[in-house]
């Protein structure tokens, strides 16, 4: 495995991380603006409409060392440097 294809994976594991993040920052975000609401108002709002979700979320991503082995086998830089060496 080549260098690039190892700063790929772990750029992807970071991109990842990094929605991971954002998913818990913006759930922060939604109880804070909600007990904004409540001191504005005086109520607090147990059944706002919400945003079905479910339809934004993903499959767990299949076994991280089949998810690795297909990139490796798929990426390009890394089949064209193999042939090179041959």
């Amino acid at each position: 495995v080549g260098l690039v294809a190892i700063t790929d994976v772990q750029n992807a594991r970071a991109n990842y991380d990094s929605v991971l993040a954002q998913e818990v920052a913006g759930r922060n975000e939604l109880d804070n603006a909600l007990e904004k609401l409540r001191q504005v108002s005086g109520v607090y709002y147990i059944n706002l409409a919400s945003l079905n979700i479910a339809r934004f979320s993903t499959t767990p991503p299949d076994a991280i060392d089949k998810l690795l082995k297909d990139a490796e086998e798929r990426n390009l830089s890394l089949l064209s440097a193999r042939l090179g060496q041959d």
